[in-house]
């Protein structure tokens, strides 16, 4: 009896020390949560700096970025620290009372905190540590359960039409997983899907990142597109790729719904708009937006890439070859693509005009924050890049490479020619307001001279507005009048 209750008191003694020692890590959070804070401030006020600085700036221009960027590390570090001394005093504790609940309860906590930001990072050996340390502190099976909750998705459309679910992920592309009417429940383990709305493969198409234990209700009107539209859902998607050069920092953003050609403006409809201005009355301004290069080639000794033939305007040659009518259109400036797209708005009665980039990135990558339109891995044979094949690149039909699709639909992001997008360029991706470098503008996605680095979609590159390149089209959008998706939690 003796024995018994002088174990009981020591593990009572034991217990209230771990206890002391929970208190002293707990009694760290608030220095951490304001740590937090000023990391948030930090980090806006170095968005603020960086995008007021041109891309050419000197070390003396940049001193000021670099000031804001150390502090921003020194605090980094200190939280760091503030962290790592939290959990030895959590470890402490649990070396006095390996069993006490409310240390393991704290210390899961902090594995599911690495967990998920290793997610967002899409860090997947980071994601695996955090998991076997966090299953560490599960005596009662919480964490498991939490770990292996499926994610569940209703969707219905007006009117009901057939729902093809898709699995992403895979180094090939995605695939048909499963084919139901409308509407319809999945019970899915979390990870990447799409939902198309009607046959296989059809331009409407809902792309999902689904977390462990979402619950998810989607209604979703069906949108008259026209023959080369899809429809970019408004919602939450990732953003940034700090793997990629010049990419955006990483974070959660949100844009509306918006309309975008699937594929890059070809020869022939640029033309049209053209040709369109010559009927207009307006044949100096067709002259001064068609395409023209500097450069000289075999057959070709530079300027016009046209010729006139019967009163029209008729696409010829480049340095690279004959602009064929299927190519996306090259040898325009920022400018020719903002007309262009103006034109095609008067003339269809609809908004078109350049996209942002945000919306360009949005629009390739989908919503789960993938490198390359078919996933995280690199193949260079399915986009019209650098190593596409053994003879030398060249443009291609804009239809040539059906693997480079994003998950809305768009074709050729990752290869062919990049495309002009409407902002300014800033370091951080943000206009400042005034905007002191009205020069470089924004260009997106990869080319056929582009290595497998730069054909990554969060990729960025700026150029003179002025400049006309046989690497550089452009894509039409529109935004929408109304919203076009409704739905709760998740993205």
């Amino acid at each position: 009896m003796a024995a018994a209750l002088q174990a009981w008191l020591e593990g009572d003694a034991r217990s209230q020390e771990a206890e002391v020692l929970l208190g002293e890590a707990d009694a760290l959070e608030p220095a951490i949560l304001a740590l937090d804070g000023e990391l948030r401030r930090l980090g806006e006020l170095r968005v603020q700096v960086g995008n007021t600085l041109p891309p050419w700036a000197t070390p003396e221009d940049l001193a000021g970025l670099w000031e804001v960027e150390d502090k921003l590390r020194e605090q980094q570090q200190q939280r760091l620290e503030l962290r790592l001394n939290q959990e030895e005093h959590l470890f402490a504790a649990l070396e006095r009372d390996p069993e006490y609940r409310p240390v393991h309860a704290r210390m899961a906590q902090l594995q599911r905190e690495r967990l998920l930001e290793a997610e967002l990072r899409q860090d997947e050996d980071g994601a695996r540590r955090a998991i076997r340390r966090l299953l560490r502190h599960d005596p009662e099976g919480d964490q498991r359960r939490w770990l292996d909750a499926p994610a569940r998705i209703r969707v219905e459309s007006d009117p009901p039409v057939p729902l093809s679910l898709w699995e992403e992920g895979g180094r090939l592309g995605p695939r048909l997983r499963e084919v139901k009417p409308g509407p319809a429940t999945f019970v899915l383990p979390p990870g990447v899907y799409r939902v198309d709305l009607g046959v296989p493969q059809g331009r409407l198409r809902v792309p999902l990142l689904l977390r462990r234990g979402d619950d998810l209700h989607v209604s979703l009107p069906l949108f008259e597109l026209g023959a080369e539209e899809c429809l970019v859902w408004g919602g939450k998607f990732l953003l940034g790729d700090g793997g990629a050069p010049d990419g955006l920092p990483e974070e959660e953003a949100e844009l509306p719904a918006f309309v975008a050609k699937i594929f890059p403006v070809r020869v022939r409809e640029y033309f049209d708009f053209l040709n369109g201005l010559v009927e207009e009355g307006a044949g100096d301004l067709a002259v001064r937006h068609a395409p023209s290069s500097p450069v000289s080639g075999p057959g070709f000794s530079g300027g016009p890439c046209w010729v006139w033939e019967g009163g029209r305007m008729v696409p010829l040659r480049d340095e690279r070859g004959p602009m064929l009518p299927e190519h996306p259109i090259c040898h325009v400036d920022w400018e020719d693509a903002c007309a262009c797209a103006a034109w095609f708005a008067r003339r269809d009665g609809l908004p078109w005009r350049l996209p942002g980039e945000r919306e360009w990135e949005k629009a390739a990558r989908g919503v789960d924050g993938r490198r390359w339109p078919w996933g995280n891995h690199p193949m260079p044979p399915f986009a019209n890049v650098v190593d596409s094949s053994r003879i030398p690149p060249s443009r291609v039909e804009v239809d040539r490479f059906p693997k480079d699709e994003s998950p809305y639909g768009l074709r050729g992001v990752a290869g062919n020619l990049r495309e002009w997008c409407v902002e300014t360029y800033t370091r951080f991706g943000r206009d400042p307001d005034p905007n002191p470098d009205p020069e470089f503008r924004i260009v997106r996605g990869g080319s056929y001279l582009c290595s497998q680095d730069y054909t990554r979609l969060g990729a960025r590159r700026a150029d003179w507005p002025a400049a006309r390149k046989d690497s550089i089209s452009f894509r039409l959008v529109r935004s929408l009048p109304n919203p076009t998706r409704r739905w709760s939690g998740g993205l």
